[in-house]
């Protein structure tokens, strides 16, 4: 009898033997991942979803940095899908300093519907999506300096106990720029040159 290994799976973000496992489209982030230029997750267009946020079931949270890159789809999936965000929700961080990250052109860019799985947005810029470019159910959810702009549907759908929205942008959206069902705090909240409101 020959028993063969079986090949070690890794998820995007991952180090094995010292290497980096590149983030590709479709790939699942179970732990802090940081962008780099050269993960075909940003080389490459996505046919289908970007990224998939699902952290272990005990983890505390998920910081996925999008180190100010670009995920660019093909009108299909979501950019990046939090399944799971952990204990304090998963934190999409777009990039360190002035150069915010960019998600475009998927069906909706950034997606989060369970109350507990989102904590934090901040310094994205989510474009021509095909329908929605946010679509967030929050209890405690926060999201700042975001800018959402020629999505096919509303710029951001907020739905939940609470969704604080801080330094967000909602401009020539299909729908509404934003369409808030939540208890928000808004703040330096602007929306201009939508089809609705």
């Amino acid at each position: 009898l020959i028993f063969l290994a079986a090949p070690v799976l890794a998820d995007c973000g991952d180090s094995i033997d010292g290497e980096r496992v590149p983030c590709s489209c479709g790939d699942i982030v179970i732990a802090d991942t940081r962008l780099q230029p050269d993960d075909p997750v940003v080389t490459e267009q996505c046919p289908a979803d970007g990224l998939l946020v699902r952290a272990p079931v005990q983890a505390r949270t998920v910081v996925v940095d999008l180190n100010g890159q670009e995920l660019r789809g093909s009108g299909v999936g979501t950019g990046v899908r939090i399944l799971r965000g952990g204990v304090e929700g998963a934190t999409i961080v777009g990039g360190v300093g002035a150069a915010p990250g960019v998600i475009a052109g998927f069906r909706e860019g950034i997606r989060s519907t369970r109350p507990d799985d989102l904590r934090l947005l901040t310094n994205v810029v989510v474009r021509e999506s095909r329908d929605a470019g946010v679509v967030v159910r929050g209890s405690r959810a926060s999201i700042e300096s975001v800018r959402v702009e020629g999505n096919g549907g509303d710029g951001l759908r907020a739905s939940g106990r609470s969704v604080d929205l801080s330094g967000l942008e909602a401009e020539d959206n299909g729908g509404r720029g934003v369409r808030d069902r939540a208890r928000a705090g808004e703040r330096d909240v602007t929306s201009q040159s939508n089809r609705v409101g």
